[in-house]
């Protein structure tokens, strides 16, 4: 089948082209899944994303599940990740209904499908990866690591159905405030990401009970782990340490194959801890605490506006979704668990590269496809220069945020500014409340140090690692997401206005600006 082309121009007029492999995906609408992959993904990233397909469709056919809408073909022209953007149709969305009913029914509960079906096989598919031979072939580590990912959708399917439901029922009884009062009443539970976060603050109080520890980790001038390895009573917080990465250290800080775990770089979370200790932050537990406070308040005030006959379906719509933000925030550590487990194990195929002198590090085998990796030419240093530097010239270009089906393919596509009059973003409400406070404008956690407690986070997007900044920020804005997203979840959890979406706030918020964050309607007003 002859390849068809299509041009499309970025918000900054570059031309952007996309290559079809089949000409009738042209008239789909696909959408920049920023969510996930702000950047472009490395050439060998989205080989695996390719390879991976039969073990993806073999994930959803064991559960007895269809394969999602979104997932069931992907794009990544210059390494951006395009997903469909359309639902399954009504005939199999009903199919898919009846069938996460009766996963749910079989396991018992939504909560059981997680612990019982997809959390044991997502850790025999990570601990495979981690102890995975160093000859591994590329596609079978791409297997592994898919079936891996989409075991955590298809929980994920689940709780979703749950919350769906729940969602309808409020809004067909409170209207517009619905959707906003279903996700309230699920916060405020214990979850994976908060726990993390308190395993940070617990490391951070027992390295503040020893004055020589505590002295090193303040220590400017060196690394934090070079620092407490020769203080007194370093073997304790080591020990406490190691116990932390054995259990986090796996978690890549995103989805792409080159996020870095923290196995990796054991200073980004001693740095963390180093900034807990001087800040005497509050335990994350705290918020959690607090969560559930504000949940338990406004259950029995939305019981309260109901009329008595249809209370008893607001509980059992309401009794699932007890697990909901666990499980989700479960799903994405897993997910970043998985991609961290992958990428180790690719570099580890990669060693044989770089000890014969084919690669110049071992990173640059992002840069190659399984068939270069698998079998060598002389030529690959070459090769893979020339990749990352395409790689990094498309890393400072944003997409366009459609391709396909309605989308312009001639003209420029521009992004709409804060509004000159009010100087206002507007993006989706995702977590209530307002905040006026200075922005501090952060690119990756590499700049962690920039936030200050009390200052406004202003992100493209954040996942799971990025949450410990939570507790020090009085508001979060970002990019990309949805009320549904990992810093509108988390946002709510402590209780912090947050507004998602809003395309442009990276671009338009200056370091030091002050804004007002307004999480209950949407909208970021600007200030000097």
């Amino acid at each position: 089948m002859a390849k068809f082309t299509s041009l499309y121009k970025c918000p900054d007029g570059t031309d952007f082209t996309v290559e079809w492999e089949d000409p009738s995906d042209s008239a789909i609408s696909w959408r920049w899944n920023q969510d996930h992959w702000p950047l472009p993904t490395a050439p060998l990233d989205a080989a695996i994303g390719w390879i991976g397909q039969s073990a993806r469709d073999r994930t959803y056919a064991d559960a007895g599940l269809l394969v999602p809408a979104a997932f069931r073909s992907f794009l990544r022209p210059q390494g951006f990740v395009y997903l469909q953007n359309a639902p399954l149709s009504r005939a199999e969305r009903a199919v898919q209904d009846e069938a996460v009913d009766r996963l749910t029914d079989h396991w018992g509960g939504v909560l059981q499908v997680w612990e019982e079906y997809c959390l044991p096989r997502i850790r025999d598919y990570c601990w495979r990866l981690q102890e995975a031979p160093a000859d591994t072939a590329i596609a079978d580590l791409g297997d592994i690591a898919t079936a891996a990912r989409h075991l955590t959708h298809v929980s994920g399917q689940t709780v979703g159905l749950a919350m769906n439901r729940f969602v309808a029922f409020c809004q067909a009884h409170f209207g517009q405030e619905g959707q906003a009062l279903a996700y309230d009443v699920t916060q405020g539970y214990a979850n994976a990401t908060t726990d993390a976060d308190q395993a940070l603050w617990d490391l951070a109080r027992l390295a503040n009970a020893s004055p020589d520890v505590k002295r090193a980790l303040l220590t400017n001038g060196q690394s934090a782990h070079e620092a407490i390895s020769g203080a007194s009573g370093s073997a304790e917080f080591a020990a406490a340490f190691q116990r932390y990465l054995d259990l986090y250290g796996w978690r890549a800080e995103g989805w792409q194959l080159d996020a870095p775990t923290w196995r990796e770089r054991p200073d980004i979370p001693l740095s963390h801890i180093r900034r807990i200790i001087g800040e005497a932050a509050p335990q994350p537990n705290d918020a959690v605490r607090q969560g559930a406070q504000r949940r338990q308040a406004i259950i029995a005030d939305t019981e309260n506006r109901l009329p008595p006959a249809e209370r008893a379906e607001f509980h059992a719509l309401l009794a699932p979704l007890a697990h909901y933000v666990a499980i989700r925030e479960a799903r994405a550590l897993w997910q970043l668990i998985a991609n961290g487990s992958l990428r180790t194990a690719v570099l580890r195929r990669s060693r044989r590269l770089t000890d014969d002198g084919l690669i110049p590090a071992a990173e640059s085998v992002f840069f190659l496809l399984p068939e270069e990796i698998e079998s060598p030419g002389m030529n690959l240093g070459s090769l893979t220069d020339q990749r990352r530097e395409d790689w990094q010239r498309w890393c400072e270009i944003q997409p366009p945020e459609f391709i396909g089906a309605d989308s312009p393919s001639t003209a420029r596509v521009t992004l709409p500014p804060a509004s000159d009059q009010e100087r206002v973003i507007r993006g989706i409400a995702a977590s209530r409340g307002v905040v006026t406070a200075r922005a501090k404008v952060l690119t990756s956690l590499d700049e962690a140090n920039k936030l200050q407690s009390g200052d406004v986070l202003v992100c493209v997007m954040t996942s799971p690692p990025w949450t410990i900044l939570f507790g020090r920020a009085a508001a979060v804005v970002t990019d990309t997401g949805s009320i549904l997203s990992h810093p509108s979840i988390a946002a709510r959890e402590y209780g912090i206005p947050c507004v998602v979406g809003t395309r442009v706030a990276t671009k338009t918020i200056r370091d030091g600006m002050r804004i007002t964050v307004d999480g209950s309607q949407g909208i970021v007003r600007l200030g000097e």
